[in-house]
């Protein structure tokens, strides 16, 4: 059923809300979780590389000590160090080098930096290195002595994972082997697992989150069908009285009343009439499920007719009707058509002033297009709430009654059958609906 679907509709949209706004702040906190954990992984993927590092170059030192000399070591340490270095002599000539980068270019950029930054890599002095603890084996100072006693610098390569440089390394560090260190690989690695924990903790909490909304929601649904019952069985329930009253006022002798009882007769008519209006919209709401017939309809003679029903309730409040209707044809279900009508004059009337007056056209083009215009000279619509009047349950104007509902369903079935509807409006000088096809 039409209805039905459209409260499920609802129903899930106010679902999908409050996941939306749940979602979205663990989103955030999610994030900044996430970006703490990845930055702390980046600390401590720089304090193992530093740590690597000078326990390089301590290896470096002791191999170069325990060969009595850098010639004699040059063998062992192509084989032994797999971080890139390079041996310098005070005269800033390369003794020995693996790094593929200009050493003359970065002994210059060690006078002023520590360490010398080159796209990302970096590359630092030995004798800096001593000064970054924790090291994984004891600084061998009789070792250095011995290097220091050489006029040596040892210059090491490592990746610039960011723009800090960690003179401090937070203890205790869980050392690497020196082969198994790929920094690139390593940070690439981190990045991969940050997300992959942000995606699956989103959709955990998204499933959580959709059931335990559901779970909250199941009770107010139960109230919203539960009142949905009501107001169809309601609905049954008054068509008969309803049916009664109207053949009964329309049946009615009235011959032999007095003025006061024929003007009380003319009150209940109006009444049931508005009633009957209501009462349509209702039927339409909850019951129809757009399976009419679809035929051709006289737009003019239909307009017609519709004037003529609501012609007592024009005159209760003294409106000047103003017509001008030329031939036009829809194809269309009539009692969807009739709705459209029968809402659009209602509202024309409803809100109009006292003496007001109300204009009618229909016209046709050369281009065989048609269009249908019901102008009033009510009390008008702010720009901000033509955009609304459209929605279901919105109600400018308190006073007046109703349920909201009578534009919606105007827009609902000017959408089914192609009709472009438009609206223009001034406060205190009236509303104008066209529409056309």
């Amino acid at each position: 059923m039409r209805t039905n679907f459209y409260k499920s509709v609802k129903f899930h949209k106010s679902i999908l809300s409050i996941l939306a706004l749940y979602l979205g702040t663990s989103i955030v906190l999610l994030g900044v979780i996430c970006f703490v954990m990845y930055h702390k992984g980046l600390q401590n993927l720089k304090a193992n590389q530093m740590a690597q590092m000078r326990d390089d170059s301590i290896k470096i030192a002791a191999i170069i000590y325990e060969q009595k000399g850098i010639e004699n070591a040059i063998d062992e340490l192509e084989s032994a160090i797999n971080t890139p270095f390079a041996i310098v002599d005070s005269s800033g000539g390369v003794v020995f080098s693996t790094i593929a980068f200009d050493i003359g270019a970065i002994i210059s950029a060690l006078k002023t930096q520590r360490p010398a930054r080159f796209g990302e890599q970096f590359f630092i002095d030995h004798r800096f290195l001593r000064h970054i603890p924790p090291p994984s084996q004891k600084f061998p100072k009789k070792i250095f002595h011995y290097v220091d006693s050489l006029h040596i610098r040892i210059i090491l390569q490592g990746y610039n994972i960011d723009d800090s440089f960690p003179l401090l390394a937070p203890k205790p560090i869980e050392q690497l082997s020196l082969a198994a260190i790929d920094v690139p690989k390593e940070v690439r690695k981190l990045k991969v697992e940050i997300w992959l924990y942000f995606a699956c903790a989103i959709v955990l909490m998204g499933i959580i989150a959709y059931y335990l909304t559901r779970l909250a929601l199941a009770p107010i649904r139960e109230k919203i069908q539960t009142l949905e019952r009501f107001i169809k069985d309601s609905t049954h329930e008054i068509n008969t009285p309803l049916s009664v009253i109207l053949m009964s006022v329309q049946s009615f002798d009235t011959k032999n009343l007095s003025a006061s009882n024929l003007t009380k007769l003319q009150h209940i008519k109006l009444s049931a009439q508005n009633l009957n209006h209501l009462y349509q919209n209702l039927i339409f709401l909850n019951f129809y499920q757009g399976k009419g017939v679809i035929q051709k309809l006289d737009m003019q003679g239909l307009v017609e007719r519709r004037l003529e029903y609501f012609s007592a309730l024009f005159a209760q409040k003294s409106l000047t009707i103003t017509k001008d209707l030329a031939p036009a044809f829809l194809y269309a279900n009539y009692d969807e058509i009739v709705i459209l009508l029968d809402n659009l004059l209602s509202n024309a009337m409803k809100y109009n002033k006292k003496g007001g007056s109300i204009c009618i056209s229909l016209m046709r083009n050369a281009e065989s297009k048609s269009t249908l215009t019901i102008a009033d000279s009510g009390c008008g619509l702010e720009p901000s709430e033509i955009e609304q009047i459209f929605t279901r349950y919105t109600r400018y104007h308190e006073s007046q009654g109703g349920f909201g509902i009578g534009l919606c369903l105007v827009k609902e079935i000017a959408t089914r059958y192609g009709i472009g509807i438009s609206v223009e409006s001034e406060v205190g000088v009236g509303s104008r609906f066209s529409l056309s096809w």
